[in-house]
């Protein structure tokens, strides 16, 4: 009788746990585990379907979303903000969901705005009304920015994820 256990395929090579007893690991899954913003990092068995990223050169923040499908049913997808300032460590979120569809729904309704930082700083806190307005205006522009680069590596990772 095999019987699959929540180790690496390397820590599974010829381990008998008990007699009669052996480890069935299948070597397209590998143990993941994925950092979460103010949560402990989710560890589980997968298999990577695709990951998706929208670096450009020069830009001060960028995203990065994986999807994996979990060894025992139901699918992941990690969704990474990276940046280039040292004071800013980015951002992790994971979305874990039973089916596709489920893990789609996450996908729709997952704010990027919400990963935007402001790192401006206010100075002595007396600002005039045209500098109040040119910052909530470049506020408002990174975060619409952000919303937009996390909708197209969503598209990019489906139609990559359509041509397999």
């Amino acid at each position: 009788m095999k019987v699959a256990y929540d180790v690496t395929p390397s820590q599974a090579q010829g381990v008998d746990f008990d007699p009669g007893i052996s480890v069935d690991v299948d070597p397209d899954f590998e143990t993941v585990s994925l950092p979460r913003h103010g949560e402990r990092p989710l560890t589980f068995m997968a298999k990577e379907l695709g990951v998706a990223s929208s670096y450009v050169p020069r830009s001060p923040y960028w995203f990065q979303l994986t999807i994996y499908r979990r060894h025992e049913g139901g699918f992941v997808a990690a969704i990474k903000q990276y940046t280039k300032s040292a004071m800013d460590p980015g951002y992790d979120v994971c979305i874990d969901a039973s089916s596709f569809a489920d893990m789609m729904h996450g996908l729709e309704t997952f704010d990027a705005g919400q990963v935007v930082r402001c790192m401006d700083d206010p100075g002595d806190g007396h600002l005039s009304a045209g500098e109040l307005a040119v910052r909530t205006y470049h506020m408002r522009f990174r975060l619409e920015q952000a919303r937009q680069q996390f909708r197209c590596i969503v598209a990019e990772l489906l139609h990559e994820l359509a041509q397999e």
